[in-house]
């Protein structure tokens, strides 16, 4: 996927690796935790401007880490599949509503003078 490997938990994904980089699906609170302590920082796949939010691009020192990264693939891998504890796991309902739900645009209703 992306010209890279993707690793599945309960067949969703969780985990990316695309060159050198390698990025986890977590929750909202632990994501914005890690961005903030520079564990790692949003996911851009190939370095364009498309962003997966819901993903962490471990940062150059955290791979570093053998603990770390340890600490954020458990941590995924268990977000992923069901293990952690949903009233914490804020984007919880992004995995369930799917990709093409969250990227999808809403349709804003037709004026009346306009063809639908």
């Amino acid at each position: 996927m992306f010209g890279g490997l993707c690793y599945y938990a309960k067949g969703n994904p969780f985990s990316f690796l695309l060159g050198e980089d390698l990025a986890l699906k977590l929750p909202a609170m632990q994501l914005i935790s890690a961005s903030a302590s520079r564990a790692g920082d949003l996911f851009h796949p190939g370095g364009g401007e498309f962003v997966m939010r819901e993903y962490l691009a471990l940062s150059a020192g955290t791979l570093t880490d053998e603990d770390k990264v340890d600490e954020f693939v458990q941590a995924s891998y268990g977000f992923v599949s069901g293990q952690g504890n949903p009233e914490e796991e804020l984007a919880q309902r992004d995995l369930l509503e799917g990709r093409s739900g969250l990227y999808q645009k809403k349709k804003r209703p037709a004026r009346q003078n306009e063809k639908p």
